[in-house]
Parts: C-alpha cells; sequence; structure tokens
C-alpha cells in the first residue's frame, strides 16, 4: 500500500448515494468542522461551495487529496530533520499521517488570529527530540486526539516505540564494533604479543 492508499483508509470518506452511484458529499467531522473528501477542512470561500451535504466533483476531491498530500509530506521532511536519528519508513509514514490528520503546526503551541492558544503535542515533540521514545509513545495518548481517534494514537504511538527500539539496535551494534577488533588491529596485536615474547 502507498502513502496516498495509507491515507485514505486511515482518513475515510463521506460519500452519499445519489443516482445509483456513490458521490462524495461534504460533512462535519468529529470536530464539528465543515470538511469534504479524504479529511480536507474547507476554507471560507470552498463553505460556499460545498455546504453540508453538497455533493463534490471527484477531480476536486482528488486535486485536494494531492495538495494537502503534499503539505504534510514537506512538513514531515522538515521535521525528521530536527530528529537527532534518522527515523525509521514506518516513522515517517505515521509523522506524515499525523501532519495530514493535524495540520502541519501539530507540534506546537499557534496563537490564533482572536488570541486564542491552540494548543499543540508539545510535549510528545519534546521527548523525541530528546530521544525519549519510551514517554513519546505513552504521551501521545494524553490527549484530545486520542478521544477522537484513537485508532490514529496507537498507530503513531507503535511507530515511535519501532523508531525507538531500531535507535537502540543502532547503538548495541555500534558498541559491539567498537568493541571487536578489526584483522589489521589483530594482527598488530599478534606482532607485538610475539615480539615480546621473543625479547624474553
Amino acid at each position: 500500500m502507498d502513502l496516498k492508499d495509507y491515507i485514505i483508509e486511515e482518513e475515510g470518506t463521506k460519500k452519499k448515494l445519489i443516482d445509483w452511484k456513490w458521490r462524495h458529499v461534504s460533512y462535519l467531522d468529529s470536530l464539528k468542522k465543515p470538511t469534504g473528501g479524504v479529511g480536507h477542512l474547507l476554507t471560507a470561500e470552498e463553505q460556499k461551495l460545498y455546504p453540508e451535504g453538497t455533493v463534490i466533483p471527484d477531480k476536486v476531491v482528488n486535486d485536494w487529496l494531492d495538495k494537502d498530500l503534499i503539505k504534510a509530506k514537506e512538513a514531515t521532511k522538515a521535521q525528521m530533520l530536527l530528529l537527532k536519528r534518522t527515523p525509521t519508513k514506518k516513522f515517517e509514514i505515521a509523522l506524515t499521517s499525523v501532519n495530514f490528520q493535524l495540520g502541519t503546526s501539530w507540534y506546537k503551541d499557534v496563537k490564533r488570529k482572536n488570541g486564542e492558544i491552540k494548543k499543540g503535542h508539545t510535549k510528545t515533540w519534546n521527548y523525541l527530540m530528546k530521544g525519549n521514545f519510551k514517554e513519546a509513545s505513552k504521551e501521545v495518548y494524553d490527549s484530545t486526539w486520542n478521544d477522537q481517534t484513537p485508532d490514529r494514537v496507537e498507530a503513531f504511538s507503535e511507530a515511535i516505540d519501532e523508531y525507538g527500539v531500531g535507535i537502540n539496535s543502532q547503538l548495541i551494534n555500534k558498541k559491539e564494533k567498537e568493541k571487536t577488533l578489526s584483522w589489521d588491529q589483530v594482527k598488530k596485536v599478534g606482532k607485538k604479543y610475539l615480539t615480546k615474547i621473543k625479547g624474553n
């Protein structure tokens, strides 16, 4: 399954049977926000064109999906650069899904135009930045996001855990390699040992 299909499966779509054909329609999401297509939050202009229950052409839905996915992928790449070690592919996909669903500012507090502060998942992000994957994978559950879409939260938590396990394995392998002598080092050690024996 490619990333696009994964997002479609995760987000789901709202369709209605009209004239014997399933068609995309605008709807209110779990937070009562006007939405259309694949988890696309409608702008003020789009809400005028597609009020709740209005049919949305497939081409429009596909265009929204492509543009929203590009934004999510670009944000994911930028965020991964801030992390200390290279993430796993599973984590990259899960993080892209998070950016797609929660928005590209999911990890920080954002001040809205009306002065209100939209709280982000700052604790989870801080744990990730510090490499504390165990706490990060637990912290994501402590959120309204978990109340709304627990399956999405669980998927992200599992991806964080796998990321952490991968990092720990890399560190262990690195330490083991540091302990193991190369063949050239073995020869040098052996040469010194033989010289010492002859000297005695």
